[in-house]
């Protein structure tokens, strides 16, 4: 029996799963558990990590998969929320979301060129997003999301030098069933969900998904008494599988989406004593109600900002049986918009057009519109997996277009629209040698070549600028697994990653710029893990050890002057190291009580950095030598050392009762981070705690699902993102900060019929 053989995996599976392990994405609690020794064993969960379905324990590699369950238990509705089931996951917010990065284990993506790839690729039901940007979306209707951490450039290509967040939406059901769920929360929030699924005669089956959101901003304009920072927006989904004959499977999927966001509008946190505006306009001017703090949501602005995307992704899926082997090919087309609007001067005054004689009411400062669009193709051959040697080889292709119209009037003037174009063409294999009964070599590979070109058309200067370029690239990853026993594994492995060269497309954009793209940034990781089950299933564990290399990593800067304008810089600043170890647990103590909790300790440092971009106000002491710093040793932006997370979920249906009783309680901490790459002590965000509980009442028949529950339970104060405005201030250190909804508490109730 290979290591890789499903009878390996057999045996008690009955216990169904709500909560996934928080590392490896192993399991769910019961919803309805039985009264007997089945009902504590817990369920391997089953991931396409390696592109296609096995169990996680098989996977040489650190994953996190959460369920459906786990989401709905956390109250998890967006992309954001992931971060406090993964504890690897971090994610720094921007008031345009376009500048937001995620980030793995410390690497994330400090740029916001357009030209420049993400170092975590987000994928959606096998399509990979253009932008960053848009994997910042409602989660409605997801069968599981997996986090692969570390590079995984072999399997899912270039711009996955960090990781992969892979998000597998719900697909048909075998018999007739839908649900619609509500929820409404004290602060003004409601969300409609609904969803249809079954099959269509014989041969083929169905799911559609519907929703709708909107929720009142929580931070108020004193201006004009309306609320920022509100989220509305709706979306529908629609999956058709036909089985065509009993080799051939054909998928159709069409998603989609749009959300506005009334911001992301900042407010201030400090406000030191004599500050004034481009050294010219008093902060009490524009101050009057407002007490600048951690806990300020009050700002007061005469343009209102606004965030809007619309997005549309489809796909076409085949999986073609040649008597074992699959063939299987993915088709897709997406297209995505973006316009970010905002008040350049951050006050309700025309400052801006006052200070630089313009006559634009307010100094609009509008980042965009975007325009994304991607084609892929990919083909790949998966093999028999009950041999000595199986393996997935294929060819991948696909041509992504990016266009940004940017204007910021009239201070610091910047006119122009831009677009970025990258084509790429790999083939990738990924080998599995069956050793012995218990021991696996992986072995795999990735060669490319990516071509990608600039347009530039500078208004306020009359140029236009224009160049393309291309390189060949190779990733690969040998890793070796051993069965210490049929439940039990360990394994180590080494992967190397790849991220593109790119444009700098920001303003300022020249020739030279176009002549010379930034070069390509290279990882190199080893990885020890040790995973699976203990106490005849009832408990699950993993625990990784990790460091990773990059090389050349790419990063942007920028400096305002008021006499200059505000420029940016896009360079290969130096090297960056990341290692730490990351664990989890997950244990059913009984038929209705489960546990889970996991722990990243992560030391994520730049290695080399010369020649980076002082903070405002460093002095000399301070490392601030000619204009420039030193960060080698200094700690990544938004990378806490310390993060875990804990899930307490208990179910029990009363003797008699025609109900199941549920109650979920799920915490996750962690320690103090610098928002900031050039490390300002200014910008640092202290270590805070979130705590979630849900209590509910179900069907027994599953019927129905009544939920109470209250986010952020202790009502804990953190910000996503610390600004340094001293630029703006004459030098004076005016610090501003992006709230999240989530940094006050909030009550709600959830009902959901299913039939």
């Amino acid at each position: 029996m290979s290591l890789r053989d499903p009878k390996r995996f057999g045996g008690k599976t009955t216990l169904a799963i709500a909560i996934a392990g928080l590392s490896l994405g192993m399991t769910s609690p019961a919803l309805h558990a039985q009264q007997d020794d089945e009902a504590l064993t817990l369920e391997v969960v089953r991931v396409v990590a390696q592109k296609r379905e096995e169990s996680v324990f098989e996977v040489p590699a650190a994953v996190t998969a959460i369920s459906a369950e786990m989401l709905a238990n956390s109250g998890i509705n967006d992309f954001s929320g992931l971060t406090s089931l993964a504890p690897s996951l971090t994610i720094q917010d921007a008031a345009n979301t376009g500048n937001a990065s995620i980030n793995l284990r410390g690497i994330g993506t400090y740029a916001f060129s357009i030209g420049v790839e993400p170092s975590v690729s987000v994928i959606v039901d096998d399509v990979p997003v253009v932008q960053q940007a848009q994997a910042f979306n409602t989660l409605a209707d997801i069968e599981r999301v997996e986090v692969l951490r570390g590079p995984q450039g072999t399997l899912f290509g270039k711009n996955a030098s960090a990781g992969v967040i892979n998000i597998i939406t719900a697909g048909p059901t075998e018999e007739l069933e839908g649900f619609i769920e509500g929820s409404f929360t004290d602060d003004d929030e409601y969300r409609i969900n609904a969803a249809l699924s079954g099959p269509i005669g014989n041969s083929a089956g169905f799911r559609l998904n519907a929703y709708t959101h909107e929720r009142d901003g929580h931070i108020t304009n004193l201006t004009n008494g309306s609320d920022l920072n509100g989220d509305e927006g709706f979306g529908v989904r629609g999956k058709l599988v036909i089985n065509a004959s009993e080799a051939l499977s054909l998928q159709f999927v069409a998603d989609y989406s749009e959300r506005d966001v009334a911001g992301t509008a900042a407010t201030y946190r400090d406000i030191p004593p004599g500050s004034a505006l481009f050294g010219a306009f008093p902060t009490s001017l524009f101050t009057d109600g407002i007490t600048p703090g951690e806990d300020n949501r009050n700002t007061r602005l005469d343009y209102t900002p606004k965030s809007d995307n619309e997005q549309l992704m489809t796909s076409f899926k085949f999986s073609y049986d040649m008597g074992g082997y699959r063939l299987v090919g993915v088709t897709s087309y997406q297209d995505w918009s973006y316009v970010f609007e905002q008040d350049v001067d951050g006050t309700e005054f025309n400052i801006a057009g006052a200070f630089t004689g313009g006559a634009l009411d307010g100094g609009i400062y509008q980042i965009g519109p975007f325009d994304a669009d991607q084609i892929t193709q990919e083909l790949r051959l998966e093999s028999p997996t009950d041999g000595n040697m199986d393996y997935v080889v294929g060819l991948w292709y696909s041509d992504a277009n990016t266009d940004r119209v940017f204007n910021r009037l009239p201070l610091f003037v910047a006119d122009w629209e831009a677009a970025s174009g990258n084509t790429n063409m790999a083939a990738f294999g990924q080998l599995n040698f069956h050793l012995s009964d218990r021991l696996d070599l992986t072995a795999g590979g990735r060669f490319g070549r990516e071509e990608i070109d600039v347009y530039f058309q500078d208004f306020a200067a009359g140029t236009v600028y224009d160049s393309d370029d291309s390189e060949s690239y190779a990733v690969g990853k040998l890793a070796l697994q051993y069965a210490i026993r049929d439940d039990m594994f360990t394994y180590a492995s080494i992967s190397t990653g790849y991220k593109g060269q790119g444009y700098d497309i920001s303003s300022g954009f020249d020739q030279s710029r176009a002549d010379n793209p930034v070069g390509s940034e290279d990882a190199v990781s080893y990885e020890v893990g040790l995973k699976g089950s203990l106490l005849d299933g009832r408990a699950q564990f993993s625990v990784v050890a990790f460091l990773t290399d990059y090389e050349d990593f790419q990063a942007q800067s920028s400096k305002v002057d008021v006499n200059e304008g505000l420029t940016f810089k896009l360079n290969n600043v130096g090297e960056l190291r990341t290692k730490g170890i990351e664990a989890d647990f997950a244990a059913q103590l009984s038929s209705s009580l489960r546990f889970d909790a996991g722990l990243a300790l992560i030391d994520a440092e730049i290695a080399e950095f010369p020649g980076a971009n002082c903070y405002p106000g460093q002095t000399e002491q301070q490392g601030c030598v000619g204009g420039s710093q030193n960060l080698a040793g200094k700690p990544l932006a938004n990378s806490p050392d310390f993060k875990y997370n804990l899930g307490l979920t208990w179910e029990s249906s009363p003797s008699g009762w025609p109900v199941v009783l549920f109650a979920n309680g799920n915490y996750s901490y962690q320690d103090d981070i610098n928002f900031s790459l050039l490390a300002n002590p200014r910008t640092i965000q202290d270590g805070y705690g979130i705590a979630n509980f849900s209590a509910g009442v179900e069907g027994a028949d599953g019927g129905y699902r009544i939920t109470l529950f209250v986010n952020n339970a202790f009502d804990e104060q953190y910000a996503t993102a610390i600004g340094d405005s001293s630029g703006f201030y004459g030098g004076a250190p005016v610090l501003t900060q992006l709230l999240p909804r989530n940094a006050e508490r909030y009550l709600g109730v959830k009902g959901r019929l299913s039939f």
